[in-house]
């Protein structure tokens, strides 16, 4: 099991309206983010160490998707990353009708607070 050096959470301001749906996962809504500092901001303080070590995630792809539109938005791209997909490995070694990560959280009895809460669900992936 690997070790956990640093935990980071905040919200961000996407500097743009988001999607109902993202509201509907994440409970987060455009008020709770207006003041907040933007993801630029963010990137500059932290993005080096992020990007020093693999990023782990469950279907950790669609992150660095993430990552990468809002560094293109600041006319910034992302070099290459490793990374370490948990949905990629429970598809790999786990027989569930559902890889998403309550569910593999559910079959391997991983603590997961609060789903679809940004560091809850880095600390069960």
């Amino acid at each position: 099991m690997g070790e956990v050096i640093h935990k980071v959470s905040e919200l961000l301001n996407p500097e743009q309206d988001f999607a109902a749906v993202n509201t509907q996962i994440t409970s987060i809504n455009s008020l709770m983010v207006k003041d907040k500092r933007k993801f630029l901001d963010f990137w500059r303080e932290y993005g080096k160490e992020i990007t020093s070590f693999p990023i782990v995630g469950h279907n950790v792809c669609f992150d660095i998707v993430v990552i990468c539109k809002c560094l293109k938005h600041y006319g910034f791209t992302l070099n290459e990353v490793q990374y370490i997909d948990t949905m990629e490995m429970a598809r790999d070694y786990l027989v569930l009708g559902n890889f998403g990560l309550d569910s593999v959280c559910q079959a391997l009895n991983i603590p997961l607070a609060h789903h679809h809460n940004s560091l809850d669900d880095a600390m069960a992936s």
